[in-house]
């Protein structure tokens, strides 16, 4: 194994191949992080390293870019999976990558065993007298880390190399808003030269990272002037995406949106039948498509899904938004008990609150599938059982 890498030495290694790699993410990624990131865990008495950021600050992107640029120094493997899906075993000169912690969308509320089942099973490779060469990056919001962090405490040894993705100074944010959104930009009115780093950081979307705004008035430049009309980064982006019914590509949004991904080994004809799509409808190639989604580089068997997990977020809240009841029939449960929560329930920016009538339906869906008991704990199901008791009363 090669030597540990000091701060400025790595700097100057980065030079030639971090821009290569960031435009391949198209994410703003601060280089510095990556650099602590990597001078970090490339110390042979670093096993894990814990990266953590508030939603849309770049944390899987940068996680990602320490595992790659680690990986290549240490000449190690990288293998980047979800959090609730463990290898038998860990490969010895290999850097794990687990993301997801407590839901891929949003904390479901019912993982907490999972994760502490994963978090022991780490924590007993790197306790085990037998040496290794396995290092792990475990990348969590910091609104969850900080959420269950007397569940994690027990954990102190894999949390105690951390590093924490805060928001970065004006000046940087400042370059990117300009080179990305502003300079690409050859029309002298558009509404994207009122875009400034102050309206992304004071709007109604503070729970959203900005680096994740900057990227996605990148990708959808017609969404400046609204954003720069109502600073609310998820309303703009539902809008959008509800503007888009009657394009082709609403249809693939639609399906995507309700089983979480596009795969071709288990196409739910049916649906995308109620849907009016087809396989022989699908081009990868397509501007439209290739505008919202992306293949899903971290698992082995090839998948399209939203190329963010917040534009699945917009999708959600526009599909439940025009047809809840399709949503409630038909949409992956994950992302319902990720995304939904009862009407008498604080909700998080990114959280729905479902009424009644579709708290009541997605039960009967639960029990249907035999997931109501495994679920018994969740608000959504605690409240079927309580309207359910009312009911009986009358």
């Amino acid at each position: 194994m090669k030597t540990t890498l000091e701060f400025e030495e790595f700097e100057e290694l980065m030079l030639h191949s971090q821009r290569e790699r960031h435009e391949k993410l198209d994410e703003v990624v601060a280089g510095r992080d990556i650099i602590h990131g990597v001078t970090k865990l490339s110390k042979e008495n670093v096993k894990s390293l814990a990266v953590i950021g508030i939603f849309g600050n770049s944390i899987s992107g940068t996680s990602r870019l320490i595992a790659l640029e680690c990986a290549e120094w240490l000449e190690f493997e990288t293998v980047q999976r979800p959090f609730d899906k463990l290898p038998e075993e860990l490969k010895d000169k290999t850097i794990y990558f687990f993301y997801g912690w407590f839901g891929y969308w949003n904390d479901d509320l019912c993982s907490l065993e999972q994760v502490t089942k994963t978090l022991d099973f780490l924590a007993g490779v790197f306790s085990s007298e037998k040496p290794n060469n396995i290092k792990v990056i475990i990348c969590m919001r910091s609104d969850l880390y900080d959420k269950y962090s007397t569940d994690l405490q027990k954990y102190e040894k894999l949390f105690e190399n951390r590093l924490e993705l805060t928001q970065r100074k004006r000046d940087e944010y400042g370059i990117h808003v300009d080179e990305k959104i502003k300079d690409r930009c050859k029309e002298s009115d558009c509404g994207c030269k009122a875009i400034t780093v102050d309206m992304l950081s004071k709007g109604k979307d503070t729970f959203i990272g900005i680096p994740l705004k900057i990227n996605i008035l990148t990708h959808f430049h017609e969404l400046t002037s609204h954003y720069v009309n109502d600073r609310d980064i998820l309303k703009v982006m539902k809008n959008h995406i509800t503007a888009l019914k009657e394009h082709d590509v609403y249809r693939w949004i639609k399906y995507i949106c309700l089983k979480g991904q596009l795969s071709h080994s288990v196409f739910d004809v049916d649906l995308a039948k109620d849907i009016g799509i087809g396989e022989e409808h699908f081009d990868e190639e397509n501007v439209y498509f290739k505008k919202y989604f992306t293949k899903n580089k971290l698992e082995k068997e090839e998948t399209y899904v939203f190329w963010h997990p917040f534009i699945y977020i917009c999708a959600f809240h526009s599909l439940y938004e025009t047809e809840a009841f399709f949503v409630i029939a038909h949409c992956n449960v994950d992302a319902i008990l990720q995304l939904l929560r009862p009407k008498d329930t604080v909700t998080s920016y990114i959280e729905i609150s479902a009424d009644e009538h579709h708290v009541s339906a997605f039960y009967e869906r639960l029990k249907t599938i035999n997931l109501h008991k495994k679920y018994d704990n969740h608000p959504l199901v605690r409240k079927a059982h309580q309207i359910g008791a009312e009911q009986i009363k009358k």
